[in-house]
């Protein structure tokens, strides 16, 4: 798995390169091990207030397609006085895949967006 987190973190851009909704060049793999096990990793950057937000995707509620891997963004603020300035911030999710997922949904407080997922063998 190591050769896919590689390629995986080496900036493949899917169709969700966007700025202006405070989401950029996320990417969705999934990587199968043999047919029993495989993982499914996604990362990309989020647009956040200022450099005292940290950013983590979280599994969210799976809806009635199970094809569909729903992650939430959550944004949490450290404590401390931080200056107002719009900054991108890595968020990462990797996890065993019980399925074979063909798209990942994100949920975030400012939107929601679909992207898919390239299968590794």
């Amino acid at each position: 798995m190591t050769d896919a987190l590689k390629k995986f973190e080496g900036g493949l851009v899917t169709e969700l390169d966007k700025s202006a909704d405070g989401f950029r060049n996320f990417v969705a793999i999934q990587y199968h091990l043999n047919a029993w096990i495989s993982f499914i990793g996604v990362t990309g950057d989020i647009e956040v207030g200022n450099p005292g937000v940290d950013v983590q995707l979280v599994h969210g509620l799976q809806g009635i397609v199970p094809q569909t891997l729903v992650l939430e963004v959550l944004l949490i603020q450290r404590p401390g006085i931080w200056p107002p300035v719009m900054t991108w911030k890595r968020a990462s999710y990797v996890a065993l895949a019980p399925v074979r997922y063909s798209d990942v949904t994100l949920d975030a407080p400012f939107g929601s967006h679909n992207l898919p997922v390239t299968q590794l063998p």
